[in-house]
């Protein structure tokens, strides 16, 4: 087991859009409320109940973050520094970042929160910072971008990290990695500060038309992402144990993308069929997706686990065989759900529950004969 502090990264919030640099503002109005789901190390990755109407998500290094349609928080995962104790009354929420062990929010009205170790001052929003339209958080420094395209920095800047270049305008988009910043401008190019000791400030020569950005690290390595308009992934920087090396080392999968996200060691692109596609470092079956996963609206990646939201809010999918008689699971507050059923998830739709199989509103199971080919297959459990 890891002890906290071994790994420590940023993942960037990405707007979903792909009208091009001119429309990268953090909003949330295309992207249905669905359920979180969670894979890789537990901490981070264990979703608690109920998560199935969130609209934005954001990993910390082993701890993670959402926000639901009421514009309230939800934190979970490793609470050593109080970076998953939500601040009583936060609310009206639209985006939020996790770094090492602090976590950011940003409000509808611009305003910014933060929470979480204080060592270096990362939750020390600067006074009047007002107009902030997407924020990110590094392993111990955030970056806030405002309407007016200009970037605000606080935290640790051992490695220059804060120090945003003179003259840097125009820009749509901000991450942040380990130890390093990007920002995207309204031209489609990238610019980097901070640290550049595996190469994440070295963007690929030529690359341009860029239309969404990520960084990602930890003390072994750091590396940046971008997708530009055709939908293809490209990274840089450190790539020993393969998160990235430029577009060569982004698997064949990886085309018709709509959003990225850069983790720990690892980076996830989901494409624009809902399905996702993760590389790099797997020591906890972060850059797994889980089989079956799809309808995705959001990812997220952190230090060494990934999250992802489902449009269709299905609660979990279970398989049925001959030797299984019944399956129990669990709604919460008082949900209504429906139970679909298929033989396979290759081909074929989702259908009601065959002759043979009940749904217990009152006991959230699935009963079935258990002797029977009829009721052997795959079943799915939609919050309604």
């Amino acid at each position: 087991m890891r002890s906290q502090g071994e790994a420590r990264f940023l993942v960037a919030l990405l707007p979903l859009f792909l009208c091009g640099p001119a429309c990268l503002k953090t909003s949330h109005a295309g992207t249905p409320p669905g359920m979180v789901i969670g894979w890789g190390e537990s901490r981070g990755a264990t979703v608690p109940p109920g998560q199935t109407n969130d609209l934005a998500i954001a990993g910390g290094d082993i701890h993670s973050l959402a926000v639901n349609r009421a514009g309230g928080v939800i934190a979970w995962g490793y609470n050593g520094n109080g970076q998953a104790s939500v601040p009583p009354g936060l609310t009206n929420v639209l985006a939020v970042a996790g770094g090492e062990s602090h976590s950011v929010a940003l409000k509808k009205d611009g305003r910014v929160f933060a929470w979480g170790d204080n060592t270096y001052g990362q939750t020390n929003v600067p006074a009047g910072l007002s107009n902030v339209i997407a924020v990110a958080a590094g392993a111990l420094h955030n970056l806030a971008l405002k309407a007016d395209g200009q970037i605000v920095a606080w935290g640790a800047n051992d490695s220059r990290q804060l120090n945003v270049p003179v003259g840097l305008s125009n820009v749509v988009a901000i991450a942040a990695g380990y130890r390093h910043s990007l920002a995207l401008r309204t031209d489609g190019t990238v610019f980097g500060w901070g640290d550049n000791s595996f190469g994440q400030l070295n963007a690929p020569p030529g690359l341009s038309n860029v239309i969404a950005i990520a960084g990602g690290g930890n003390k072994g390595g750091s590396h940046s992402v971008a997708l530009t308009a055709d939908k293809l992934v490209s990274a840089w920087g450190y790539y020993s144990i393969g998160e990235s090396a430029g577009q060569t080392n982004v698997p064949p999968g990886a085309t018709n993308v709509v959003a990225i996200a850069a983790g720990g060691a690892h980076t996830l692109a989901l494409r624009a069929d809902g399905k996702i596609v993760g590389w790099g470092y797997n020591n906890y079956g972060q850059a797994n997706p889980p089989a079956g996963l799809s309808n995705v609206v959001a990812i997220a990646a952190g230090g060494f686990h990934s999250l992802a939201i489902r449009a269709d809010r299905t609660m979990l999918m279970m398989q049925i065989t001959n030797n299984v008689r019944a399956i129990s699971f669990h709604t919460f507050l008082g949900q209504t759900y429906s139970v679909e059923y298929r033989t396979n998830l290759v081909d074929g739709n989702w259908l009601p529950l065959p002759a043979g199989a009940v749904a217990g509103n009152g006991s959230d199971s699935i009963v079935t004969d258990g002797n029977t080919d009829s009721t052997v297959g795959f079943y799915r459990v939609r919050i309604q």
